[in-house]
Order: structure tokens, then sequence, then C-alpha cells
């Protein structure tokens, strides 16, 4: 008979499947936590801190330290291509007041500045008060451009002083108004034709016009070579901070316009000052320079900074000199000179911004400052016949005095 295979069991299609698990063994260990993450963490914060605390060291007591950033400064003001310099200066004493204002410009090699000059006399009034305005201009060939302006009002001065000098020498307590002309006329004749031809007039003095030897020919090529050459500065800027001769005092001084201040000793850099001078010596600008003297034993002579200068000394007591440096760039922004001696009391303040420069236009209307000094030496010997003339040649009434 045949067989009936026997029934499979019916699954219920809502049953789910029983998921097998998965059977522990011997050689299964709990998985580790991973730290490699967290050591590079640590080194590189160490880093970090190490680098910052080494940084800070750097700025405070490197980069921070007054000597240096004094010596970076004056460095690099004299090595700067670009600078703007704006200064005034005061003089007084019992005899004279002087007040001076300046401002410069130079882009290497050409440099520019005008000036403003202010005198005051405290013995002859109004007579002794007189202002004068000086512009000057250098070019790349070392030609200087100069110009002054005010010479005519200190003439009319000059003329009325003379007149009041001399005048007051005559017997007769008051002089005619014909000899009072007299005066005035003589004066102004000599004083004219050089008022004329030099008040607010650009005169050129090209550096070959006074090299009449061969000696100063060299010396003005020499100085033109310098001019225009950048290495001779960089390397004298390389000396002095080898050998740094303007030190710093431990004192406070306040801060500028976000500068930090630095008294400077003026007494305590001789050693320094010796070696400078003797390493000088064998710098560019000295081999240069001496290639035009034919007699070089002044200049092998080394450096004697023992010698007594008492009386240089007491003047640099008397003398304070601070100046202001950018705490970030060492870049010179500031120098103060104050000194009382004797009587006479000086100020002078200059600030600087280096890397800037105005713009500086070469005169094209100059004249020739020798033609012009010979022009006005002819006019005088016209004048005067060629050779000096006495104010008054009225010998009955002038007793022989003179301006």
């Amino acid at each position: 008979p045949q067989q009936t295979p026997p029934e499979r069991p019916v699954m219920s299609p809502t049953t789910p499947p029983v998921p097998m698990q998965p059977l522990p063994t011997a050689f299964q260990q709990p998985p580790k936590k991973k730290r490699t993450g967290l050591i590079v963490g640590i080194a590189l914060g160490s880093i970090a801190v190490i680098g910052t605390i080494t940084a800070v060291l750097l700025y405070f007591l490197w980069w921070q330290n007054p000597q240096k950033v004094v010596t970076d400064a004056l460095v690099g003001a004299v090595t700067a291509q670009k600078s703007i310099t704006s200064s005034t200066m005061t003089v007084k004493s019992d005899d004279f007041d002087i007040a001076v204002s300046m401002k410069g410009s130079a882009d290497s090699p050409k440099s520019s500045f005008d000036t403003k000059v202010k005198v005051s006399s405290k013995h002859f009034g109004d007579f002794g008060e007189f202002e004068l305005q000086l512009a000057g201009v250098m070019d790349e060939k070392g030609t200087i451009y100069l110009k002054a302006d005010g010479l005519q009002k200190i003439m009319d001065k000059a003329v009325e002083l003379a007149v009041e000098f001399t005048t007051s020498s005559y017997d007769s307590a008051t002089p005619s108004p014909s000899e009072i002309a007299e005066v005035e006329r003589q004066v102004r004749q000599i004083f004219e034709p050089i008022v004329k031809k030099i008040d607010g007039q650009w005169l050129k003095i090209a550096i070959d016009d006074f090299s009449e030897t061969k000696e100063a020919k060299c010396m003005a090529d020499a100085l033109v070579e310098i001019q225009n050459d950048d290495s001779y500065m960089q390397e004298v800027g390389s000396i002095y901070r080898a050998h740094p001769f303007i030190v710093t005092k431990d004192t406070k001084v306040e801060s500028r316009n976000g500068a930090t201040g630095y008294e400077i000793d003026l007494l305590g850099g001789r050693d320094k000052a010796k070696d400078f001078a003797n390493a000088m010596k064998d710098s560019k600008i000295t081999k240069k320079l001496n290639e035009c003297v034919e007699d070089t034993t002044s200049s092998d002579s080394e450096y004697d900074a023992d010698v007594d200068n008492s009386e240089v000394d007491d003047a640099l007591r008397d003398t304070q000199v601070r100046i202001w440096v950018s705490p970030f760039t060492h870049t010179l922004k500031e120098i103060e000179v104050t000194s009382k001696s004797n009587g006479v009391e000086a100020k002078g303040s200059y600030t600087f911004e280096i890397g800037k420069s105005n713009a500086i236009d070469i005169p094209s209307d100059a004249r020739s400052a020798k033609e012009v000094f010979e022009e006005i030496q002819r006019d005088i010997e016209k004048v005067t016949g060629g050779g000096y003339t006495p104010l008054s040649t009225n010998t009955s009434t002038y007793d022989g005095g003179s301006i």
C-alpha cells in the first residue's frame, strides 16, 4: 500500500522567526577604550603652553629689553630710506631768546627741510627781533638748493639799528636829517645788492662748484657715492649694534601716544663708544673717505675715552635726553633734549615718522650760488670803489665810531 508522507508543521505567518544568539567563547575579550587622541591632545596642549611661555619670556626679556629697543630704534632711524621729521627748539638766556621750528622729509637719496627761526635780543628792543625762514633740498647728485625768506625785513631793522648806533656817536645832541639819511644810504648800498639777489631766491650749490682741489673733488664724489649706496649706512648700523654706546637708564619715563619712554645715560657708554670708534676704522665709509686724504695718520690713532673731559662731563650731567619708541615695531617716535647750564636753558623736541615721506620737488628756477656770490662781490666793489668805505665821511662831526 502507498504510504502518505508525514505532514509538515504549518507556521503561522504572524509568528516571527526567533533570532540566534551568539555563543560566547573563551577567546572573546571586552573592547578597550582608544586613548590615542587623548595623548595627542595632551602633547599638543603642552607644546602650546610651552610655546606661549617662551614667547612671553622672549617678548619681555629680549624683545622688550630697553637696550635692544633703543638700539633697534636708533639703527632703524639711521638706515631708514624714508622718514618725516618735525622739531621745535628753544634757547633762553638773559641776553637773547631763540625759537626754531623745522619740518624735514627724506626719500633716499633725496631730502628736504623747511625751517623758521625767530631771534629776540633783550638789549636792542624792537631792533633785536627778527624772523628768518630757510628751505633746503638735496638731490641724488648731492646738489644742495637753499632759499632764505625774510632778509629784506632783517636788513631794514639792521639799517635802523646802524643809524641809531652810529648817529649816537655824533658830537651834536641831535643829528640832522641829512646826516641820518647819509648813514642809512651807506648801509643800504652795502647790503642791498646781497639782499636783492638772495632773499626769496633759490640758490643751487653744485658739489663741484667748491671742489677746487683734487682732494675736495675726491671727497665730494665719495659723499655722493655714500649718499646713493645704502650698504654704507647699513654697515654703520651693524657696527653700532655690536657696540651700542647709547645706553639707557633704569628710570621711569611716562609713555607718549602709545610709545614707551626711556632716558639715556649720556655718560654710561664711553667704553662702547671707544669700541665703536675703533671698529669704524675698518668700515667701508672710513676707507672710502681715506682714499681722498693723503695723510691718514690721525685716523689710525685709537679713540681715547679716558682723556680729561671734565667740562664736557659737567655739560652732559646738566643735559637730559629721553626717547620714545613703539613697543611693537621698535620704531623711533620722539626724542626730547633739555639742558640748563650757566644761565642758558635749551629744549628740543623731535618727532619721527619712519617709513613715510612727503613729496620732494627739486627747484627748477634755482641760480648757481657761485655765480650769484661773484655778482654780489662785483656789486659791492662798484659801490665801495674796490675797498671798504667808512659809513660817514663827515669827519668834523663824527668821532670815528662804526657799526
